[in-house]
Parts: C-alpha cells; sequence; structure tokens
C-alpha cells in the first residue's frame, strides 16, 4: 500500500518553507538595521499560505513569471517579489533607515514560534506514520 505524503502531511510542509522564508527575511532585516537607507521587507504569510492550500500539492502556480523569482526567494514559488512589501517604521533614522530592531525581533521570535510549532505537527505525523507502517510490517 501506498503513502502519500501529501495527503498524510497536509499543506504544514509549504507552510514550514514559508515560515523559513520569513525567518530569511526578518534576519535579513535585523543584520540590516544599520545600512543607511535600508527598508524592512516582510509579506503576509497567511496571504500567501492560502494560496498555496488553494493549488494541488501547495504549488504554486505561474512561478515561471520572471518577476515571481526576481529576490532570490526560491524556485518553488511559494513566495513571489510581488508578495515581499516594504514595511517602514514610524521612527526612522536620519540616515534613511527604515527598521525597527523592536518590532523586526518580536517578528523573528513570533515566526519561530510558530515554525516550532509547525516542526512539533511535522515531527508527531512522522512518527505516527511510523507506528502505522511498524504495526503493518511488524
Amino acid at each position: 500500500m501506498a503513502i502519500s505524503f501529501d495527503s498524510a502531511l497536509g499543506n504544514q510542509v509549504a507552510g514550514l518553507q514559508l515560515r523559513v522564508k520569513r525567518s530569511e527575511l526578518l534576519s535579513n532585516n535585523i543584520a540590516n538595521a544599520e545600512t543607511p537607507g535600508y527598508r524592512a521587507v516582510d509579506f503576509d504569510f497567511a496571504k500567501v499560505y492560502d494560496r498555496t492550500r488553494a493549488t494541488p500539492s501547495g504549488a504554486v502556480t505561474g512561478a515561471s513569471n520572471g518577476r515571481h523569482l526576481s529576490l532570490g526567494l526560491g524556485a518553488d514559488g511559494l513566495v513571489r517579489s510581488d508578495d515581499v512589501e516594504f514595511r517602514d517604521s514610524k521612527f526612522g533614522s536620519l540616515d534613511g533607515n527604515k527598521v525597527s530592531m523592536e518590532q523586526e525581533r518580536a517578528r523573528f521570535m513570533e515566526n519561530q514560534i510558530r515554525m516550532n510549532a509547525t516542526n512539533m505537527f511535522l515531527s508527531k505525523r512522522f512518527s505516527s506514520l511510523q507506528k502505522a507502517l511498524r504495526g503493518v510490517n511488524g
């Protein structure tokens, strides 16, 4: 009997990939907090996740559009360049930097907590699959 990982894991894999990409963007914002003229970027996780759920296997159609990969967000096409938006803090610095370290750290930590929860869910799901396989073969 074949196991379909898509049906067994649902959209949690795509959710984890999105969390990783968001973590990369947020950590890049933190790394550039002192860069003159730098503006923080982010994407609406819920909007992109909903789009992945609307397509089979979490695949995003239209990833061949040149705009979708221009930010180096990955060939999987989950996050497209038109999903990423500038997010300026209310208080910029004199050098034009628009990154608020407090906001970026809070967003990063919230994303990490949610990523850990997704990892725990996937780990338990794999454990359940292993137990099911041992029951069938054991």
